[in-house]
């Protein structure tokens, strides 16, 4: 095993998406899952009351899946989840989807943007009205989009992995301005032929808005890789960032790697 996954468990459809998404990314990495909730009081009927939910939930992970629980106390829900995080040294943390609307997750805040940021750790965020169903299936159709740089390129060495371990075809999306596209298609073809040796694998030029096109590649993926490039909050707020563009509008999964994480993933195939 390898170090662990934290799973983000609130309440109602964003938990179970969570924990359906987890188990799934436990079967990939074969990693431990540890389900954490976060009391923003230390009051002890709330922490009983996470704790029976935390329970509740842990009762639905397939026995093949190792799986503890944590309740944390904390001024908030993303201070909670980056102690777990630290003190689990996880490697990956997983949130269900928002199922608010853009003007109430533009009031109360988005756990899944913000936690790239400040996580600390690979982030693993489910799309909005996501099937949880179809989120514990292993993924036949990997996206990665990849420019180039050290955090995408992270993000592809780990989405070959997956892809090899799951079974799955892997797409590597490079998305530019319609002026910069025969200058990067020589580029793509080299990655694609490279990956090609341990996955089936396919090149995708995107020409256009970066935003738009990988948010709409999302439909017909299983599960979306990004590398987030590292830059201040101020600049996120001011400039915004394709990462935060896709966590919020993405129809698959997507899996976002920060500046300096990393992610283990075994080559034993995934069970079936």
């Amino acid at each position: 095993m390898t170090q662990p996954i934290v799973v983000a468990v609130s309440e109602g459809d964003e938990a179970r998406d969570a924990v359906a998404l987890g188990v799934t990314a436990s079967r990939l990495m074969n990693a431990p899952l540890v389900l954490a909730g976060v009391a923003v009081t230390a009051a002890k009927p709330m922490r009983d009351y996470l704790a029976r939910e935390l329970e509740r939930r842990a009762a639905t992970v397939p026995e093949d899946v190792p799986c503890g629980a944590r309740v944390a106390v904390a001024s908030g829900v993303l201070p909670g989840l980056e102690t777990v995080v630290e003190e689990e040294d996880a490697q990956l943390l997983v949130v269900g989807g928002s199922h608010l609307g853009p003007l109430a997750r533009a009031l109360r805040g988005d756990i899944g943007t913000d936690a790239v940021r400040r996580a600390g750790c690979a982030v693993l965020v489910a799309p909005s009205g996501a099937d949880g169903a179809a989120l514990a299936d292993p993924p036949r159709l990997i996206g990665v989009a990849w420019d180039g740089d050290q955090e995408s390129d992270a993000a592809l060495e780990l989405g070959a992995a997956l892809a090899a371990r799951a079974g799955a075809r892997l797409i590597v999306l490079r998305a530019v301005g319609h002026a910069h596209a025969a200058d990067v298609r020589a580029a793509l073809d080299d990655v694609v032929d490279h990956h090609r040796v341990r996955v089936p694998t396919e090149g995708r030029l995107l020409t256009g808005p970066p935003e738009a096109n990988l948010v709409a590649a999302t439909a017909d993926l299983d599960l979306m890789l990004l590398g987030a490039h590292e830059r201040s909050a101020m600049a996120t707020a001011l400039l915004g960032s394709v990462s935060a563009t896709v966590l919020r509008h993405a129809r698959c999964p997507v899996l976002v790697m920060p500046h300096g994480a990393r992610v283990a993933v075994t080559p034993a195939a995934v069970a079936r």
